[in-house]
C-alpha cells in the first residue's frame, strides 16, 4: 500500500456514495477522521434559500457535516480561511479542509503561520463559476429566483446534473453533460479572471487529490459514482491506508497516468492558455465587457455568436 498512490474508489456507505459528487470518498474521509478522532473540525457548506447561495462553515462533528456535492459558485473563501484557521477556533485540534488548486498553497501557509494542524483534500478544477452562471441557467429555463427553494449542482448519482427544487415541490434536473448547463459552464462568461491564467489542475500540493473518473470505461458504465484518488503526501497515504483497512472505503489500484488522462481536456486547455496569454487575456477582456455581455446574455442569437467566438478562440490556441 505504501508505494501505491493512485486509486479509483468509493464509499462503502451506499447512501454517502450516491449523494456525493462522485463516489463519496471525500465525505467518507471526513466521517472517518471524525470517528477516529483524527480531526476536531472540518469545513462544510450551508445553503441559504433566500439568496440561493452556499457559504462555508466550520463543523465539529460529522453529524453537522452536509454532503453538498460540487458547488459551482464563487464564495469568499479567503475570509473564511483567515477567520477560521486560528487557535481561537481550532484550539489544539486538527482541521480537514477541501481546497481548489488555487487555494491549497495559501491555505497551508495560513494554517502553518497560526500553528494549526491541517489535512487538505484537494479537488481537481477546470474553473470556478460566478453566481451569474446559475442566474443565467434559471433565466434560460424561465425560472424566477423567487420560485426556487434549493439548488444542488452534483450528487444523487453520477454524473448527475443541476437539481433545482421549486417552492411548488417541483424538481427540475439539468444534466451536467450535453445540456445548456454544459454550454454555460464552458462559455468562459462566468469564470473569475484568475481562471484564465490557472496552470494547476491536479492540486499536487494537497495531501490527497480527488477527481471525477472522466475515462471512457467509467463514462459508459458508471451511474452511482466512483472517485479517482491520488495521495501526494505521506499524510495522504497513511489516511487512505487506514481508511481502507477499517472498511470505510473500497480502493482499486490504477496508474497516475489514468488520473492525468481523466483530466486531459482541462490540462491541455490550460496549457494552451498558458502558451497564449496575450490572446487569452484579450478575449477575457471582451467577455467581461458590459455591452458585450448585455448582447450575449439577453438574446439567444447573441449567446450563439459568443459560443462561436469562444470556440474560434480556443481553436486558434491549438
Amino acid at each position: 500500500m505504501a508505494e501505491q498512490s493512485s486509486y479509483i474508489g468509493w464509499s462503502n456507505d451506499h447512501d454517502v456514495r450516491y449523494r456525493a459528487t462522485s463516489g463519496g470518498v471525500g465525505s467518507t474521509l471526513v466521517k472517518y477522521c471524525f470517528d477516529k478522532g483524527f480531526i476536531t473540525h472540518a469545513m462544510s457548506f450551508e445553503f441559504d434559500e433566500h439568496t440561493l447561495r452556499y457559504y462555508p462553515v466550520m463543523v465539529r462533528s460529522f453529524a453537522d457535516y452536509k454532503i453538498t456535492a460540487s458547488i459551482y459558485q464563487e464564495m469568499d473563501m479567503w475570509t473564511f480561511f483567515r477567520d477560521n484557521l486560528t487557535r481561537e477556533v481550532i484550539g489544539e485540534g486538527q482541521v480537514l479542509c477541501f481546497c481548489l488548486p488555487c487555494q491549497t498553497v495559501s491555505v497551508r501557509k495560513i494554517a502553518e503561520r497560526n500553528g494549526i494542524r491541517i489535512i487538505i483534500i484537494g479537488l481537481t478544477c477546470s474553473s470556478q463559476q460566478y453566481f451569474g452562471a446559475t442566474s443565467y441557467l434559471l433565466k434560460r429555463h424561465g425560472i424566477s429566483p423567487m420560485e426556487v427553494s434549493h439548488i444542488q449542482y452534483r450528487g444523487n448519482g453520477w454524473p448527475s446534473g443541476v437539481q433545482i427544487s421549486l417552492k411548488t415541490g417541483q424538481s427540475i434536473i439539468v444534466p451536467n453533460l450535453d445540456s445548456i448547463w454544459t454550454g454555460i459552464f464552458h462559455s468562459r462568461l462566468f469564470i473569475p479572471k484568475r481562471c484564465f491564467q490557472c496552470t494547476d489542475t491536479l492540486n499536487d500540493n494537497a495531501d490527497l487529490t480527488l477527481a471525477d473518473p472522466w475515462l471512457p470505461k467509467y463514462i459508459k458504465s458508471e451511474t452511482i459514482g466512483k472517485t479517482l484518488v491520488h495521495a501526494n503526501t505521506d499524510t495522504g497515504k497513511r489516511l487512505l491506508s487506514s481508511c481502507l483497512h477499517d472498511g470505510y472505503l473500497t480502493l482499486e489500484k490504477i496508474t497516475y497516468e489514468d488520473i492525468v488522462s481523466s483530466q486531459k481536456f482541462t490540462i491541455d486547455r490550460k496549457a494552451r492558455y498558458r502558451n497564449n496569454k496575450r490572446l487569452v487575456l484579450r478575449f477575457a477582456s471582451i467577455f467581461s465587457n458590459v455591452l458585450y455581455r448585455n448582447l450575449v446574455l439577453n438574446t439567444r442569437i447573441g449567446y450563439r455568436i459568443h459560443d462561436y467566438l469562444k470556440n474560434l478562440m480556443e481553436r486558434r490556441l491549438a
